[in-house]
Order: structure tokens, then C-alpha cells, then sequence
């Protein structure tokens, strides 16, 4: 049983639209077009109705944004219970925004401007803990259904 399957879903939120479509591209060239299903959003409202309505595996969130600081999106889409991972980018690298970022659940933090190993490293990271989870549940299902079976 396949839990989770590729292209993962993958929501870039920032308000600059040149950042959104650079990182966007840059996914794209380290992964190819098929591993991630990349929705984009410059306004973080539209980012949290999109988190409301889908699932994502992977959230891209700049932290300072005019309607919505990223950090309260990441908080509002921890809550969702969804598993979502989340990455933080921002120009804002002080110690207690990196903190701050990790505290409200962020799994990796990344500077501006966005470093393509960063990224990758990042993306990965959260790659890995979405596969650990879904062959560790996979796991105890099997275990559980042979259990109900003897």
C-alpha cells in the first residue's frame, strides 16, 4: 500500500512574486517537473484558503509578508493536523526568527537569497521524515491487520 506517492504537493508562499517564481524554477531544475505538484500564492490568505482545501505535503513560507506573517500561517497549517512539512524563507535571519520559526513547527529555516543546496537539503529533509512516516504507518497496518487475521 502506497501512502504517499509522487509528485508531492507542494504550496510556495511569498510576497514577492520574483521570489515565488524563482523557487518555483529552482525546485524544478534540482527535482525535474515531475516530482513535485508546485501551487504557488503571493498572498497568504490565498495560501491558508488553498491549506484549508488541499493537502500538502511540503509548505514554502516567507515569514515577513503585509496580510499575514508567515509564522502564523505555518502555526494555522500545523493545526490542520495534516502532516504538512514546513520550510521558512526569509531576509530576516535573526537568531529569535530562526527561533521562532522552529518553534511554531517549521522543519528547516533558509536565508534570502535562497541557496540551491539549501533548498535541496531542506526538501529532502522533509522528504524523508513524509517516507519515514508513511512506511512506519504502512507498517502498523500490516501488523495490525496479520494480528486481526490469527
Amino acid at each position: 500500500m502506497k501512502i504517499i506517492s509522487k509528485p508531492y504537493n507542494l504550496l510556495l508562499v511569498d510576497d514577492q512574486e520574483e521570489i515565488v517564481t524563482i523557487t518555483s524554477d529552482m525546485i524544478q531544475k534540482i527535482y525535474g517537473k515531475d516530482e513535485f505538484n508546485i501551487i504557488c500564492a503571493t498572498n497568504p490568505q490565498d495560501a491558508l484558503e488553498q491549506l484549508e482545501k488541499n493537502i500538502f505535503h511540503i509548505l514554502i513560507s516567507d515569514i515577513l509578508m503585509p496580510e499575514m506573517p508567515g509564522d502564523e500561517l505555518i502555526r494555522k497549517a500545523m493545526s490542520m493536523g495534516k502532516g504538512t512539512q514546513c520550510i521558512v524563507i526569509t531576509s530576516d535571519s535573526m537568531i529569535t526568527t530562526v527561533i521562532n520559526a522552529y518553534n511554531d513547527g517549521a522543519v528547516a529555516f533558509i536565508a534570502k537569497p535562497i541557496d540551491k543546496v539549501k533548498l535541496k537539503n531542506a526538501l529532502d529533509l522533509c522528504l524523508g521524515r513524509l517516507n519515514y512516516w508513511a512506511k512506519s504507518l504502512s507498517q502498523n497496518l500490516a501488523q495490525k491487520r496479520k494480528q486481526e487475521e490469527e
